[in-house]
């Protein structure tokens, strides 16, 4: 039995019998009431002293949701083009030259 395991196991049980939000003052009341009782309380079971040697205490610290990792869409995402030559021309009469090669074409 892993200390992780132990520790959190009991906030999870807490946490779902109690209801209490984590890091209100309640809550830590009850943590470190519920970790005082699994540490000096006795269990009958052969594997007491087991683990109470990998019983830590109480980690009240609540943790910050990780990040939310991007996905294929947030990268690959249809861009609008940008820049003068992707500009949809609407009047072709203001324009000279018809094509790249410097020359009008011809009525």
């Amino acid at each position: 039995m892993s200390i992780n395991i132990v520790n959190t196991s009991i906030e999870k049980l807490l946490l779902n019998l109690t209801k209490k939000q984590p890091g209100t003052d309640d809550y830590k009341k009850c943590v470190k009431y519920v970790h005082s009782t699994f540490k000096f309380g006795k269990f009958g079971g052969t594997n007491q002293k087991d683990v109470l040697k990998k019983y830590e205490g109480p980690t009240i610290n609540v943790k910050k949701p990780d990040k939310p990792r991007l996905k294929a869409s947030d990268i690959f995402h249809d861009e609008p083009l940008i820049g003068p030559h992707w500009a949809i021309k609407t009047d072709y009469n203001e324009d000279d030259d018809d094509d790249d090669w410097d020359f009008d074409v011809q009525d």
